[in-house]
C-alpha cells in the first residue's frame, strides 16, 4: 500500500512555507472551475492521508511523529479548502456593476407601470 504514487509526504505542513499554487497554471483561481478544480484536489489530498494513516495504523506502523504531521497536514488542506468555498461563494454573488447592468436590461423589457410594480414587490420582500 504504500508504494509512490499512493504515498504522499506530509513535510510541507510547516506553516512557515509560502503557499504554493496547486497547479502552477492557476496561481489565483478566479474562475468557479479553477476553485473547485482546486478544492477537488485538496480533498482528494485529505482523503489519501486519511487512507494512509488506516494503512500505517492496521500494519502497526503509526510513528507519533509522522501522525503529527500527517495532521497538521490534513488540518492545513482543509483550513484551504474552508478559504476556498467562502472563495467560491463570494465568486457567485455578482458585484453591484453586473447588478446594475442586469436591471437596465431587465427594466428595458417593462413598461414604467409594470416596472414599478416589480420593485414594489421586491421591496416588500426585502422588508419581510
Amino acid at each position: 500500500m504504500n508504494d509512490p504514487e499512493t504515498t504522499i509526504t506530509v513535510t510541507d505542513a510547516a506553516p512557515v512555507r509560502p503557499r504554493r499554487p496547486l497547479n502552477p497554471l492557476i496561481e489565483n483561481p478566479i474562475t468557479g472551475a479553477e476553485i473547485r478544480y482546486n478544492i477537488d484536489i485538496l480533498t482528494i489530498e485529505v482523503d489519501r492521508i486519511e487512507a494512509q494513516t488506516r494503512s500505517r495504523e492496521t500494519e502497526g506502523k503509526l510513528d507519533p511523529d509522522w501522525l503529527r504531521r500527517s495532521t497538521d497536514a490534513k488540518l492545513h488542506r482543509r483550513a484551504e479548502i474552508a478559504r476556498l468555498k467562502l472563495e467560491e461563494a463570494r465568486a457567485s454573488v455578482p458585484d453591484g456593476a453586473v447588478l446594475r447592468a442586469i436591471i437596465a436590461e431587465a427594466k428595458s423589457e417593462f413598461t414604467d407601470e409594470a416596472w414599478a410594480e416589480i420593485e414594489a414587490d421586491a421591496r416588500d420582500q426585502v422588508r419581510a
